[in-house]
């Protein structure tokens, strides 16, 4: 029977193949595009506090894009603050650069906050 950790890290590898969009991954500096399979989390946050006492209410974009790390081990990439990832035509070609990455909360995913360029 498995344990917790194995079902968590076969659910969020079925996730990544399901979900995941092909893009290319460009280290920071190099012009050289490595084909890579990321999912683009993005939302908007209304931030304020809903009243009409002088706060201004602002929308902010929230995007993180998720790697799976056995991915990213077998093509030898060490992501970096700086490098760019640039998705495909479905999302009409935008170029996201890794800004921070998140704390990692379990087996195979890197999560990076990004900022669109």
């Amino acid at each position: 029977m498995a344990n917790l950790a194995e079902i968590k890290a076969r659910a969020r590898k079925a996730v990544h193949t399901a979900f995941s969009v092909s893009a290319d991954h460009r280290a920071y500096g190099s012009d050289t595009p490595t084909a890579i399979m990321v999912r683009w989390h993005n939302k908007l946050v209304l931030q304020g506090n809903g009243t009409s006492d002088g706060y201004a209410s602002t929308i902010e974009g929230i995007d993180r894009l998720v790697f799976n790390l056995d991915e990213l081990a077998e093509k030898g990439i060490d992501l970096e603050r700086g490098d760019t990832v640039t998705m495909g035509p479905l999302y009409q070609n935008v170029v996201l650069v890794l800004e921070e990455m998140e704390p990692a909360t379990g087996p195979v995913e890197q999560k990076w906050w990004v900022a669109r360029k």
